[in-house]
């Protein structure tokens, strides 16, 4: 029932993505960028994508996914993964909080109820993504990019 602000200053990556497409207003600032380095491990940015694709649509998701390139800010606020960007952390805070602490926990709870349903995200997508990522994280593909990373610090893309 309580309005999820992200406030993303520098780099969002991977789950830190998740967080920000999960939350109600995303707040960057103009130096921060947002990437999705799952598949560089072997691995989907399975939780993520439902509040991914929510947030910024289907190719938007699918091109961060597939190319792991970052998005920077500008893009980021094109694409409606930034809700708006900001140069000092101050200016949004001051623009918005006082507007949103005076909306009652009820309401909020009420909105986010009704939004729901008007999206695909139910117990089915829930729990594909999780089935997906315990697969994939279990796998020995991703457990020997794990092991090769903390033993030697080698990345799954160099030999």
């Amino acid at each position: 029932p309580k309005v999820i602000v992200s406030i993303v200053e520098g780099e969002a990556v991977a789950g830190g993505v998740g967080i920000a497409a999960a939350s109600d207003l995303v707040f960057a600032s103009a130096d921060s960028r947002f990437s999705l380095s799952e598949a560089l491990w072997g691995l989907l940015p399975s939780m993520v994508m439902p509040y991914l694709v929510r947030r910024i649509g289907y190719q938007n998701a699918f091109r961060m996914t597939l190319t792991t390139l970052p998005v920077f800010a500008e893009e980021a606020k094109e694409i409606r993964l930034a809700d708006e960007l900001f140069n000092e952390r101050r200016e949004v805070i001051s623009k918005y909080f006082p507007r949103l602490l005076r909306i009652d926990s009820k309401t909020v709870a009420e909105l986010k109820r009704y939004m729901r349903n008007m999206w695909i995200i139910d117990e089915n997508m829930k729990n594909g993504a999780v089935e997906k990522t315990t697969a994939l994280a279990s796998g020995d593909t991703v457990m020997n990019n794990i092991d090769r990373f903390v033993k030697y610090k080698i990345f799954p893309w160099e030999q």
